[in-house]
């Protein structure tokens, strides 16, 4: 009689099993970090080797490199085993392999994405780059309506990433209207804004059905990262630090605005994915891939034009390329996720992806 009742009563479901939590799926302070450094590092051999020549740049580099052998990495290692609570082995010879390293796996992923990276660099042009990231990222929110309108359901989005998406693609639509001609290299080409005006209409469709048709199936309360924080965080920031890339104070708070958004952005959703217990379905999975690769073009483009936009070594110049950066070592781990779960299985299997190391 029970469950007769249970299956005639909607209102009284039965009780689902609790979900682990699962740790946000994000590189940590010291392995983003080490990402840095290591971009760091390959734009000043580039730099350096377009003003020393190859040989001399090789030369320092080897230097370098025997220096931090001999020097700061025993250092490093004896002041990570005295911070961490091992005194009594600071000095020891044992072997040392702290868990934040990065994997092989990880360092291999690097090297494919610095491939690709050199690969349209060399067989594309600037604006080619720059498009083709527009019309990805418009191709990433295609397939989160897809599922929004196949799926009928809005669990497993985030609403508060699409919200500061919105605001993103308005600052671009609205700096490229403004500037114009004045933006460097015609990055406001009329495809891209095309392509824009695409993304942000999907993106106001998305937060249409989830806050109105199918609100009962969002998830609110996991959906925890507040937009509005982040959103004036970032503009608290671009008032402060500002790229003077059009001459006018207003285009260049929003042209900023626009790329700190972008580095912000994508955290909502990995948010969301670890309160699900590191579970992500396969179009959201499918869709942060193609943010990845529109970021990882758009950095490409912003490369190629450095000529325009860095000014030798000029702050404005490197804070475009320290936010191009930022997003896709947000990624980074998440990316790891993906590219093994395509391995093992097909890109279209339909199994949801698991971001969880066991």
């Amino acid at each position: 009689r029970g469950s007769q009742c249970e299956r005639r009563c909607p209102a009284f479901p039965m009780a689902q099993p609790a979900v682990s939590s699962k740790p946000l799926p994000v590189p940590g302070p010291i392995a983003g970090g080490f990402y840095f450094a290591a971009v760091t590092g390959v734009v000043l051999f580039r730099l350096a080797v377009k003003k020393y020549r190859l040989f001399p740049t090789v030369l320092a580099l080897c230097l370098g490199l025997q220096i931090s052998a001999m020097v700061v990495v025993p250092l490093g290692v004896l002041i990570i085993r005295w911070c961490g609570g091992l005194k009594s082995e600071a000095f020891s010879k044992e072997p040392f392999s702290p868990a934040w390293l990065p994997r092989r796996g990880t360092l291999a992923g690097i090297a494919v994405l610095a491939f690709l990276h050199h690969s349209a660099h060399s067989n594309l042009t600037a604006l080619e780059i720059w498009q083709g990231a527009a019309a990805l990222e418009a191709l990433a929110f295609a397939l989160l309506a897809s599922k929004l309108a196949v799926g009928q359901s809005a669990a497993g989005i985030s609403a508060q990433k699409l919200v500061l998406d919105a605001l993103r693609l308005s600052c671009r639509l609205a700096t490229s209207l403004w500037l114009d001609h004045r933006l460097p290299r015609n990055s406001g080409n009329d495809l891209v804004r095309a392509c824009d005006a695409c993304s942000l209409l999907l993106v106001c469709g998305l937060l249409f059905g989830i806050f109105v048709r199918f609100r009962s199936t969002y998830q609110a309360a996991a959906d925890s990262l507040r937009a509005p924080v982040l959103a004036l965080a970032a503009l608290a920031l671009a008032l402060v630090l500002r790229v003077n890339i059009g001459g006018s104070y207003m285009p260049d708070v929003l042209f900023t605005l626009g790329l700190y958004l972008e580095v912000v952005s994508p955290l909502p959703q990995l948010r969301l994915a670890a309160v699900n217990g590191g579970v992500v379905d396969e179009a959201t999975s499918h869709h942060l891939a193609a943010i990845f690769g529109s970021r990882l073009l758009a950095l490409t483009f912003w490369w190629c034009i450095r000529t325009t936009w860095m000014k030798g070594t000029g702050f404005g110049g490197w804070l475009i390329l320290l936010a191009g950066v930022s997003p896709l070592i947000l990624l980074s781990h998440y990316m790891c996720f993906y590219l093994r779960e395509c391995l093992n299985r097909s890109l279209f299997s339909g199994v949801p992806l698991v971001c969880d190391d066991g």
